[in-house]
C-alpha cells in the first residue's frame, strides 16, 4: 500500500480483468471490478492491514469474465517483513466463495419462507386453539380443555422454532436490531411469570426480586432469552418441578437467573453450552429433543445488550443459567 504496486497470479488477473502483461500493476486497477458497495471496505481493509499485520475480507465483483452471475471472493493476507525492501510487503491468497454465498442466499430464502408461509399461519392456529379452549372451559369440558392446552404448547414450540431460525439468520448477517425501551425489570418479570403460570400449569414457578431497577432493553428479545432458558429448565426438570426466576443488582449490572432442580450438567460439558449447534453428549440427555441453537441465540442477544451469560450447574443438583444487563436507573 505504500507504493500502491501489486503482483498477482493468472487466476487473480482473470478475476479482476487485468490485461497488462507487466509484472507489477497499480492497486487502483482492481477498483472497477469491485462492487461499489464494497469498494470503501476493500480500501480500508488494506490500509488497516498494515497496522494489524493481516487482512481478511469478502467482496463482490462486478461482471467477472463478462458473466452475468455474481462472483464473491475472499481475500486473506499478512505482512511479511523483509530486510532487502524499503517497505514491508503483504502476501495473501484469493478464494472464490461464490458457491458458498449462493448456498447462504438459498438459506436466507428458506428463512424468509418460514417467516411468511409458516409463522403467520401459526399465529392464526394459536388464536383458534385458545378460543376453543376458552369455550370448552365455559362448558366444563375438561378433557377438551386439556387437549387444547397440549395443542397450544405444540403451536408455541413451532412458532419458537421458526422465530429462532429467523433470528439466527439475522444475527449471522448482522441485521438484527434492538428496540430499546426503558422499563422496570420487576414489573416486566412479574408479568412474564404470570404468563408462565397460565401456559405451563405442569410446573411451579416462583419469582425472587431485588429492589426495583430499571433497564434499557428490547423487551421482546428479553422474552425470547427467558423463553429459551425456561424451555431448557422444563426439558431437564421433572413434572411439577420448581423453577425460579430472579434478579439481583450488583453495582452497575443486574443479573437475571433461571434456576431449576433438574438433572444438572457435568462440569466438562458447560463451556460449550452457548456454542452454535452444540448438543450435550451425556447419554441420559441425548434423547431430549433440541437443535443446539437456543442458548447460542441467548448469548448473542445478551451480548447485543452489552451483557454476558453464564451457567452454574452440578450433576443431579440442578442448573442456574444467568445473564447480565447494564442498569439504567436504580429505584430506592
Amino acid at each position: 500500500m505504500h507504493t500502491g504496486k501489486m503482483e498477482g497470479c493468472k487466476h487473480f488477473r482473470l478475476l479482476f480483468g487485468i490485461n497488462t502483461a507487466a509484472e507489477f500493476f497499480n492497486i487502483e486497477v482492481l477498483y472497477p471490478q469491485i462492487d461499489p458497495l464494497y469498494l470503501s471496505s476493500f480500501v480500508g481493509c488494506f490500509q488497516q492491514g498494515f497496522i494489524r499485520k493481516s487482512i481478511s475480507i469478502e467482496i463482490q465483483l462486478q461482471n467477472p469474465f463478462n458473466r452475468r452471475n455474481i462472483c464473491w471472493i475472499k481475500l486473506t493476507g499478512r505482512i511479511v517483513e523483509t530486510t532487502d525492501r524499503l517497505f514491508p510487503e503483504m502476501m495473501g491468497t484469493i478464494e472464490d466463495i461464490s458457491m458458498q454465498k449462493a448456498a447462504e442466499r438459498k438459506k436466507d430464502d428458506f428463512i424468509a419462507f418460514l417467516n411468511h408461509e409458516i409463522r403467520n399461519p401459526l399465529s392464526t392456529v394459536k388464536l383458534y386453539v385458545q378460543m376453543i379452549g376458552k369455550i370448552a372451559g365455559f362448558k366444563n369440558q375438561s378433557e377438551l380443555v386439556d387437549l387444547c392446552g397440549k395443542a397450544n404448547e405444540q403451536v408455541e414450540a413451532m412458532t419458537t422454532l421458526a422465530t429462532t431460525f429467523l433470528d439466527m439468520s439475522a444475527m449471522e448477517t448482522g441485521v438484527m436490531t434492538l428496540d430499546r425501551q426503558r422499563f422496570c425489570l420487576e414489573t416486566f418479570l412479574k408479568s412474564y411469570k404470570a404468563e408462565l403460570d397460565m401456559l405451563y400449569s405442569g410446573y411451579r414457578f416462583i419469582l425472587l426480586t431485588d429492589p426495583a431497577v430499571y433497564v434499557m432493553a428490547d423487551q421482546a428479545k428479553l422474552v425470547q432469552v427467558l423463553n429459551n432458558l425456561i424451555s431448557n429448565a422444563m426439558k431437564y426438570s421433572p413434572k411439577n418441578g420448581l423453577i425460579s426466576v430472579s434478579y439481583k443488582t450488583c453495582g452497575n449490572e443486574v443479573c437475571i437467573s433461571v434456576e431449576d432442580q433438574g438433572r444438572g450438567i457435568k462440569k466438562d460439558g458447560q463451556e460449550m453450552l452457548f456454542s452454535r449447534y452444540y448438543r450435550t453428549t451425556e447419554e441420559d440427555l441425548t434423547k431430549i429433543k433440541g437443535y443446539g441453537i437456543g442458548l447460542y441465540l441467548v448469548k448473542k442477544i445478551v451480548e447485543l445488550h452489552c451483557g454476558k451469560v453464564g451457567v452454574v450447574s452440578r450433576k443431579n443438583k440442578g442448573s442456574r443459567f444467568y445473564f447480565t444487563l447494564p442498569v439504567h436507573q436504580k429505584v430506592n
